[in-house]
């Protein structure tokens, strides 16, 4: 396996979000789907609202 070296970044929102759910198109294998989800610890909690989401 490659171990996504092959990959590219083709979507990206902020530093803030992150992809929290992939699901592969089983009629196009090449194409995946993402949930994504912004959220950041800080000492005040858990920061989980923003146009990230």
């Amino acid at each position: 396996m490659e171990g996504g070296k092959i990959w590219k970044k083709i979507h990206f929102l902020n530093d803030n979000t992150g992809a929290i759910d992939l699901v592969m198109d089983p009629n196009h294998p090449d194409v995946l789907n993402a949930t994504m989800w912004q959220a950041r610890c800080t000492p005040k909690g858990l920061n989980r609202d923003g146009p990230g989401n």
